[in-house]
């Protein structure tokens, strides 16, 4: 696997069943991968890691995100299958989602932020009491963290 930040590190782990059926997960090797990051480069750093470890004869896919570089280097390691990684896959259509209703979020920060001081927050309530809220309800700013 090759993950891109400023600098890429290529992380190679090792995932199995053993003889009491519970899976094994191991990191088994991680490093600097210095540019260019083509299909050939990858293919050759996967090539060299997989011969270290002697693990050829046991590697039948390799997990990876859909890169087309990543793509064509997996298809030059023939016959290991590539699968894609199901986190990667699942955050495409919540970031294009997300994308849609970006301009709604900002405008309900900026309302929020409005409401955070604490003259608003007591005319926020003074107004739920005038038209006759039974419990007054406060906004909540969020929090990345969360």
């Amino acid at each position: 696997m090759v993950f891109s930040f400023k600098t890429w590190i290529f992380g190679l782990t090792a995932t199995w069943i053993n003889k009491d059926f519970e899976i094994m997960d191991v990191l088994l090797e991680i490093s600097y991968f210095p540019t260019p990051h083509t299909a050939q480069a990858i293919t050759e750093v996967i090539k060299k890691a997989i011969q270290k470890w002697e693990i050829e004869s046991q590697i039948i896919s390799i997990t990876a995100d859909n890169g087309a570089n990543i793509v064509a280097a997996i298809r030059d390691l023939e016959p290991i299958k590539k699968l894609s990684c199901a986190a990667y896959t699942l955050q495409l259509p919540i970031n294009k989602g997300l994308k849609v209703v970006e301009d709604l979020v900002s405008r309900v920060k900026q309302l929020i932020n409005f409401f955070s001081t604490q003259k608003q927050i007591e005319r926020l309530i003074n107004v739920q009491k005038d038209i006759g809220y039974e419990e007054t309800y406060h906004l909540i700013q969020d929090i990345s963290t969360r």
